[in-house]
This record gives C-alpha cells, structure tokens and sequence, in this order.
C-alpha cells in the first residue's frame, strides 16, 4: 500500500501539508504535523492553502514519514472519505525532483519500472476521458509490453483493492491494435476467446487483476485506470 499511495500523492487532487503548529489534527511527527485538506485543489491552489497556515505541501524525508503519511490517507479513505489521490510537495523542476520547502528528494518511493512511473486514477471513466487524464499528467494510458510490467501493473491496481476491469492503453483502429504512448505491439496477452469482432469493443481493459489477461470492451464504459508517464517528461 505505501509503494502505490507514495507514487500517486503528487497527481492528486487533495492536500497533505506539514506544518509547525501546537495543536494537530491527523498526525505528528517531530515539530511538524500533517494535516489533510480535504477539499478538491490544483496543485498550486493547495500550496497556497498550505502558506496560509505556515506550512507547505508535505515532503516526506525518510520511510517512517512515508508509513505515517500513508497511514493517514488509508484511515481516511477506510472511513468514507471519496478520494483515493493526494497532493504532497513534490515537484520536477530543472530536470530533478524536489519539495516545495525546498529540499531535494533524498528519500523517494514512486511506483516505478525502468523509466516510467505510473499512476493509478481509482475513478471511473470512460476510454477516452481515462486517456485525457493521463495525458494532463504528460503521459498515456499504459502499455504493457512485457509479462513483467504486466505482473507490475497488475499489482499496483491490486494494492489499491481495484481486481476487476480497468483501462490500459490499447484500442484497435480499423484491424489493428495500437497503444496510445506509440509503443511497438509486440507483447499480448489476451483472455481466451479475446479479441472478439464486436466493433465497440474497441479499447483493451485488464478484466481479472489475478489472471492479468486482456479483454477488448465498450470503450464508452467507465472503469478505472493506470498512466505510464516517462520520468523524463513527468512534471
């Protein structure tokens, strides 16, 4: 759960902020406490709510700040809160990552494979809309072109409790299967009976995370997703 929740933190549309205060709401550690902001903010608007209390959007300096900060978002979620996505202070600037407070990322823990990350978007979306949010991130829905980014992928969505039906990045124009990032198709690995001739069924899903095996689908359906974004593009 760590691994997944740390990788995404930065996409999200909700805060967590460290901040030098007396009194704290969610979790303390050292002088500082964190503290989620519950409502839906750009990464800027967020920052800025967090300068208003003092504090910044949250580094996270070491595996314990990683455990306590995950554990906040969990608790959250646990108790009903309708967002699987967080804002923490890490930006790509200049060609390297670093916090809003200015300090580098000594410590990092992004879901990541070679040089992609990749970001789990728990909402249900159609095709089309799935791939315009990977697109604002400056990346694609995944391709998947090896039994281990496969077995990779598979997990992230598993770790976040999505096992059925989620998007990836191929859909077929005209006879052909292409993937949206441009990469070469040469890996598949489709369910017995996939693809079928159906013309809707135009856009590849991942309909069993245990099984990890493909099925083309209505591309209008709305299901969760995974992005794939190159490390040297991600801002």
């Amino acid at each position: 759960m760590r691994l997944l929740l740390t990788a995404l933190l930065f996409l999200s549309p909700l805060a967590i902020q460290a901040i030098p205060r007396t009194t704290c709401e969610n979790a303390r550690v050292g002088d500082h406490c964190f503290q989620v902001q519950s409502q839906l903010a750009t990464f800027s608007e967020a920052q800025q709510f967090c300068q208003t209390l003092g504090g910044n959007l949250s580094s996270i300096r070491d595996e314990y700040e990683n455990m306590i900060v995950s554990h906040i978002t969990y608790t959250l979620i646990h108790d009903g809160l309708k967002a699987g996505l967080f804002w923490i202070g890490g930006q790509f600037t200049n060609s390297r990552w670093v916090w809003r407070d200015g300090k580098p990322l000594t410590f990092q823990n992004f879901a990541k494979i070679r040089d992609h990350l990749y970001i789990v978007n728990r909402h249900a979306l159609t095709w089309e809309d799935a791939e315009q949010f990977c697109v604002d991130q400056n990346g694609h829905l995944s391709s998947i072109l090896s039994k281990e980014e496969a077995d990779f992928v598979t997990s992230l969505m598993k770790n976040e409790n999505i096992n059925f039906d989620f998007w990836i990045g191929g859909r077929r124009e005209g006879e052909q299967f292409h993937w949206a990032d441009g990469s070469s198709w040469d890996f598949t690995d489709f369910h017995y009976g996939q693809p079928n001739g159906i013309s809707e069924n135009s856009c590849l899903q991942i309909y069993d995370a245990n099984f990890k095996e493909w099925m083309n689908y209505d591309c209008k359906r709305e299901f969760p997703s995974v992005c794939k974004i190159r490390t040297s593009v991600a801002t």
